[in-house]
């Protein structure tokens, strides 16, 4: 969607999705360097680097409270299903969770676990071992 892909961004406008969470100005900050560092890490050309930072940094003013500014409440509710019916995105409630089991995946497969087998692994052994 914001690189130019097929996908359509359906989510809650960005200050209503974001705001709620107290980002600041400061947090904005840390993470546009980490996405400088990732994208840097990652071999990304400069061109599309730059590209992608500027998308980031035009979303500032939605997604952080300024200071003064009041934290508003979160968002009401889940996102209803699309044309009336269910969907795994709201069985699940939506992207917070979505986007929490991501940033545990994402942790795991970067922290030396490379690729899901790993991740299965551990899952399993807490179980009671390995499938089978």
């Amino acid at each position: 969607y914001l690189t130019g892909g097929p996908q359509r961004y359906t989510g809650r406008p960005m200050d209503e999705a974001h705001k709620h969470l107290g980002i600041t100005v400061q947090q904005w900050g840390a993470f546009m360097t980490d996405a400088r560092q990732c994208f840097a890490e990652l071999g990304l050309a400069a061109g599309p680097r730059e590209e992608l930072l500027n998308i980031l940094v035009s979303y500032e003013q939605a997604c952080c409270v300024r200071p003064g500014e009041a934290v508003p409440p979160p968002p009401a509710g889940r996102l209803p299903p699309s044309g009336g019916q269910a969907s795994l995105f709201t069985d699940v409630g939506g992207v917070y969770p979505i986007a929490h089991f991501v940033d545990v995946l994402l942790e795991q497969v970067l922290g030396g676990r490379r690729g899901i087998a790993g991740l299965l692994a551990d899952t399993s052994a807490g179980a009671g071992g390995a499938p089978g």
